[in-house]
């Protein structure tokens, strides 16, 4: 009995240990991003909104400067404006936070979806029958 409670506490040491290691290796990296962020320059009128990779080495970005918003595309070698809107088109909350997506929220989002993956493939699978 006493080697039963011995390999559940090396068990549970073990949990705890390797918890220890993702909490420090997520602080490290919050601490390296802040760190080694790159600078541009002081951009206080011009802020990316959102940007979304498209194909290898082609994103597409929403940029506000003042009170505009530009759609642009970007590839390897160009920058192209696509489309121009006016600011207001979006919610004031998404531009402010841009760029501020913690990565407990990135990763709650993703689980989340992925549930809503999972349960919509059951619901679908409910209806054929």
């Amino acid at each position: 009995m006493g080697q039963g409670v011995l390999t559940v506490l090396q068990g549970i040491g073990t949990l705890v240990l390797m918890l220890a290691v993702f909490v420090g290796a997520y602080y490290f990296s919050k601490f390296l991003s802040k760190k080694y962020q790159p600078k541009y320059g002081d951009a206080r009128n011009i802020e990316i909104i959102e940007r979304m990779a498209v194909g290898k080495d082609q994103s597409l970005a929403l940029a506000k400067v003042s009170d505009k918003v530009f759609l642009l595309a970007f590839t390897a070698h160009s920058v192209t404006k696509i489309e121009e809107m006016d600011a207001s088109l979006f919610p004031e909350k998404n531009i402010s936070q841009a760029g501020e997506t913690s990565f407990m929220t990135f990763f709650t989002d993703a689980y989340n979806n992925l549930l809503n993956k999972k349960n919509e493939g059951k619901g679908d699978a409910d209806n054929e029958k």
